[in-house]
């Protein structure tokens, strides 16, 4: 194992026994923090606590992240109003270096999907009324769900959302725009993300009279709609995502350990490698992590009890 993860890992080891292990505690939290915790607390541990940096080794799926940056950032200068050639120019100077020349061809290669994007929405700014656009809005909440700078030391959940578009009828169109999704899954596996959005928005930024949130598949120019959300709505969301929080939190103290799970995503995990030199049924040279989180756990959660701490 690299020593600086190793390192990396031991800090986080040794905080694990006075960390606040509840929904507060563990924060900020924000939609992938969150999906985090929820599919593989092993891997939350390493990125959230002990904040390990791994080389990242590029390959056709580890590639997917970086490709995905540049092509947000390409559609980001289209909305600001530069055309096509000029918003590839700024991205190639920003992201080619990260994406690297092997993988650049995959930015490029939606060069045209671009240029139907950016057709779009030259059509929806004729066809609507808009008050503000705000590309790559951050937004901070604090833990009573108000607002908060995104990087205020008290800041609860926060999040960036891609493209959210204030029409003057006072409602707003959400856009999340993604490079590596296929379109025919439609928008039923990002519906705590959308709601996620609709809380973040009408609390951290101004209220609406309604959400509608829509998902841009970059490679495939396809725009997928989701349903329109009225306002009154937005409690009952914000409810169910402190729940959300507080069941991921509770698992792992109620498993003891920041256990590891074994997914489709593993293929995209910086820590991929560590995992797969494991035996079967093991987190390979990371399952250390695991066997050494549980008593370091159970006398944080032991200490948590004599104080505020709900577990």
């Amino acid at each position: 194992m690299d020593s600086t993860i190793r390192k990396a890992v031991d800090f986080g080891l040794n905080r694990i026994p006075t960390l606040d292990i509840t929904d507060i505690g563990l924060g900020p939290w924000s939609v992938s923090t969150l999906k985090t915790l929820e599919k593989c607390p092993l891997k939350f541990f390493l990125d959230k606590i002990a904040k390990a940096k791994p080389e990242i080794i590029m390959t056709e799926d580890s590639a997917v992240t970086q490709i995905g940056r540049a092509a947000h950032y390409w559609v980001e200068q289209i909305v600001l109003g530069r055309n096509v050639k000029e918003g590839l120019e700024l991205t190639e100077a920003e992201h080619k270096a990260e994406v690297t020349d092997a993988y650049w061809h995959r930015v490029t290669d939606l060069y045209g999907s671009m240029y139907s994007f950016e057709e779009r929405m030259r059509t929806f700014k004729e066809n609507n009324k808009i008050a503000l656009i705000q590309p790559e809005l951050k937004i901070g909440l604090d833990v009573n769900f108000n607002k908060i700078g995104f990087f205020d030391k008290n800041v609860f959940f926060r999040g960036v959302i891609d493209l959210p578009i204030l029409l003057e009828a006072g409602d707003v169109v959400i856009i999340d725009h993604k490079y590596g999704p296929d379109p025919a899954w439609g928008t039923k596996h990002y519906q705590k993300q959308f709601n996620a959005y609709k809380v973040l928005y009408h609390k951290g930024v101004r209220p609406v009279r309604g959400i509608q949130t829509g998902i841009h598949f970059m490679r495939c120019v396809d725009l997928v709609m989701d349903k329109y959300t009225p306002s009154s709505q937005v409690p009952m969301l914000q409810h169910s995502l402190s729940m959300d929080i507080k069941d991921a939190v509770a698992r792992v103290a109620d498993e003891g350990a920041f256990n590891y799970s074994r997914t489709t995503l593993c293929n995209y995990c910086d820590f991929r490698d560590m995992c797969k030199g494991g035996k079967r049924g093991t987190a390979g040279e990371l399952q250390f992590i695991v066997d050494e989180s549980k008593p370091l756990l159970k006398q944080a959660l032991a200490r948590g009890k004599t104080s505020d701490n709900p577990f």
